[in-house]
C-alpha cells in the first residue's frame, strides 16, 4: 500500500473522531477574559545543575527499545501544554518568537544570533582540539579573545557542512528557537597559534601536548587551502554560561524547577519535526541540544538554565550524501517497519529514498523538493518528542516559516559564502519550494485561519475578520466556501450567520456580528471552511469585553 495514501486515510480518521468529539457547535472550552500570555516566567534563579551525560546505554534505547516499547501501545495526541489561550507559544527559556509575531529584516536575519558581537578574527589561539562528535576540530580563541569552536568541511565534500551549518542556525535563530553564533571563516596556516598548555587526545583517550607536527597533520585531512594558502572553516561561538550537557527528549530536567513541562509535549520542541524536516536536519539528538546555566551577574552563584539546538553541519541533505546512507531523512538508523517491508518483499519493496541521488552542484547534498513529502520524513536517530507532534503542532510551525520570503532565503545562503553561484541559487530555490510543499501539506489538516481581529461597526455592532492562509499564500485554487456562525458563553446560538468571500490575499471579514449578553458579552465565532470536498475542522475564535469596553480577542480553539 502507499505509504502517502496510508498516513492521509490515517489523517482523516483521526479527524473524524476530533470532529465527532467535539459535536457541540461551540464545543466547551472557555477562555479567561485576559490578553493571551506571551512571556512565561520560568528564569527563577536557581544553583548550578549537574552535568547530564548521554551515555552509551542512552543512545541503543533510543534506538531500538523505544520505538518498540512506544510502539506496542498507542498514546494517541495531547495537546501542547506550552502554549497560551491563542495556540502560539510564549516566550521563555526554550523559545523566542521573533519572525513569526513581528518583521524580521533579511539583514537581521543574516546577523542572526550574532547581533552586536565582532566576527572572529585571525590569528586563532589553540587552547585544545575539540572534545565529542565526529568532526576534526579546535577550541580557539579569537583576536579579540573570544571563545570558538572551529570546524570544517571534509576534502571530499567542501563546503558542504560549512554552509549547511550557517544557514540553519540563522533559519532556526529566525523562527524562535537558540542557537549559537556560528560564522565562516578565513585563515593562513601562520594564524594559527598553538597556545602554551594546549592539548589533544591521543589514540587512547589520554591527553598529550598539541605540537605544530600533529596540527599539520590534522589539517591535512580537512579542506585544502586555495591557490593562496587560505583555508576555509566555520567556528561556533561559546554559548553565555556553563555547559549541563544536552536536555532529554522525554520528562523533564529533575534539576531545574522551572523545567516544568514534560518536553515531548513541548509544541515548541514536537514541532521541530517541521521545521527540522524543512532543512532535512536528520541529525537532531540529544548530543545536538545543550542546556546552558546562566549565571545572573548580580548574584553569580545563582542563574537559570537556557536551552538551545546546536550543529547544524549535517543539514540540508549533507548527511546522507556525506556519509553515503541514502535513507537518511526517510527513515531512522534502524526502523522496523522498513526492516520488516523489505525482509518479506525479500528487497524487491521500492522504498522512498531508492532512486534519489544527490545533486552534482559543489556543496549541495541530498537536498530536494521532489522526493521529499514532509509527513514522511524521519531523523536518522529516534527523537520522541517528534513522535507525538500532533496537526495543530505542525500547522503552528508551518505558518512561521510560511514569514520567510524570497529575500530572507537569499541573505542568509549568501552568509555562507558559496564559491560557486550555482549552489547558491539551487540553494535558495529547493530551501523556498520545500518551504511551500511543508506548509501545503500541513495546512490541509485543519482550517487554516489567522489573523483574526475584530472592530466596532457605525451601526453599533461588530465586524470580525481572518485571512485564510491557504490563498494569502497562493496554493493551488479550488473551490472554497466560508460559514460564520456565533454563539454566547452558554454555547447557545447567536441569530446570526454569514458566508464571507475571502479577497485575493485570503483576507475575509463578515458585518453585524452581535454579543453575547454574559459574562462581559462573551462571544465565539465558529469558523467553517470547505475547499474542494474536504470540509475541513472549524475554528473558534473567541472574544469578551474588556476594561475599555471593547471586544478583544481571548482565545482560539481550532478542532
Amino acid at each position: 500500500m502507499n505509504a502517502k495514501k496510508t498516513q492521509r486515510g490515517f489523517v482523516a480518521l483521526l479527524l473524524a473522531i476530533t470532529s465527532a468529539c467535539a459535536a457541540a457547535p461551540a464545543a466547551r472550552v472557555r477562555y479567561a477574559n485576559r490578553d493571551p500570555i506571551w512571556q512565561v516566567m520560568d528564569q527563577r534563579l536557581i544553583r548550578q545543575p549537574e552535568v547530564r551525560e548521554f551515555s552509551v546505554v542512552d543512545k541503543v534505547q533510543t534506538m531500538y527499545m523505544v520505538p518498540v516499547i512506544d510502539g506496542l501501545g498507542f498514546p494517541g495526541f495531547e495537546t501542547a501544554h506550552n502554549i497560551n489561550a491563542i495556540g502560539e507559544v510564549p516566550n521563555s527559556s526554550w523559545w523566542t518568537n521573533r519572525i513569526g509575531v513581528r518583521d524580521v529584516t533579511p539583514e537581521e536575519l543574516a546577523i542572526g544570533p550574532g547581533a552586536g558581537m565582532p566576527a572572529p578574527e585571525p590569528p586563532f589561539t589553540i587552547k585544545r582540539t575539540k572534545v565529542g562528535g565526529m568532526g576534526i576540530g579546535f577550541i580557539v580563541e579569537d583576536a579579540a579573545g573570544n571563545a570558538h569552536i572551529m570546524k570544517f568541511d571534509d576534502p571530499l565534500f567542501p563546503e558542504g557542512e560549512s554552509a549547511a551549518d550557517i544557514i540553519l542556525a540563522r533559519l532556526l535563530w529566525g523562527v524562535g528557537y537558540f542557537t549559537p553564533d556560528d560564522q565562516i571563516i578565513h585563515f593562513r596556516r601562520d594564524q594559527l597559534i598553538i597556545d602554551e598548555g594546549a592539548v589533544r587526545e591521543n589514540q587512547f583517550g589520554d591527553e598529550v601536548p598539541l605540537d605544530d607536527e600533529h596540527l599539520d597533520q590534522t589539517l591535512a585531512l580537512v579542506n585544502r587551502p586555495d591557490e593562496n594558502g587560505v583555508y576555509r572553516g566555520f567556528t561556533s561561538r561559546f554559548l553565555d554560561g556553563v555547559v549541563i550537557g544536552g536536555y532529554p527528549m522525554q520528562g523533564r530536567r529533575g534539576d531545574d524547577p522551572n523545567d516544568r513541562i514534560d518536553h515531548e509535549h513541548r509544541r515548541d520542541v514536537r514541532a521541530q519535526g517541521v521545521f527540522l524536516a524543512w532543512l532535512d536536519q536528520a541529525d537532531i539528538k540529544e548530543d545536538n541540544t545543550l542546556d546552558m546555566w546562566v549565571p545572573v551577574r548580580d548574584e553569580a552563584e545563582l542563574g537559570y538554565v537556557r536551552h538551545h539546538l546546536v550543529d547544524f553541519g549535517r543539514g540540508l541533505g549533507t548527511f546522507g550524501a556525506h556519509d553515503k546512507r541514502p535513507w537518511i531523512g526517510w527513515a531512522p538508523q534502524f526502523d522496523w517497519g522498513y526492516f520488516a517491508g523489505s525482509l518479506v518483499t525479500f528487497g524487491l519493496w521500492q522504498r522512498p529514498w531508492d532512486g534519489v541521488r544527490a545533486s552534482r552542484l559543489p556543496a549541495i547534498g541530498r537536498y530536494s523538493v521532489d522526493a521529499y513529502e514532509p509527513q514522511l520524513w524521519a531523523p536518522n536517530r529516534l527523537w520522541f518528542p517528534l513522535r507525538r507532534m500532533d496537526r495543530l503542532d505542525a500547522f503552528w510551525a508551518s505558518k512561521i516559516i510560511m514569514r520567510y520570503d524570497r529575500e530572507h532565503i537569499e541573505a542568509v545562503v549568501a552568509v555562507a559564502e558559496l564559491s560557486d553561484p550555482r549552489s547558491s541559487e539551487y540553494l535558495v530555490e529547493q530551501i523556498l519550494a520545500r518551504q511551500r510543499k511543508t506548509a501545503r501539506h500541513w495546512f490541509q489538516g485543519t482550517a487554516p485561519f489567522d489573523g483574526f481581529r475584530i472592530e466596532a461597526t457605525e451601526a453599533g455592532d461588530h465586524r470580525v475578520c481572518a485571512t485564510d492562509l491557504w490563498r494569502y499564500y497562493g496554493f493551488d485554487e479550488l473551490p472554497v466556501s466560508y460559514r460564520f456562525t456565533a454563539y454566547d458563553h452558554a454555547g447557545e446560538a447567536l441569530s446570526w450567520e454569514s458566508e464571507p468571500r475571502a479577497d485575493d490575499a485570503g483576507r475575509l471579514c463578515a458585518d453585524g456580528l452581535p454579543h453575547g449578553l454574559t459574562h462581559e458579552d462573551y462571544t465565539i465565532v465558529r469558523m467553517d471552511l470547505t475547499r474542494g470536498d474536504d470540509e475541513l475542522p472549524a475554528t473558534l475564535v473567541h472574544f469578551a469585553r474588556n476594561d475599555e469596553d471593547e471586544l478583544r480577542l481571548i482565545g482560539v480553539h481550532r478542532l
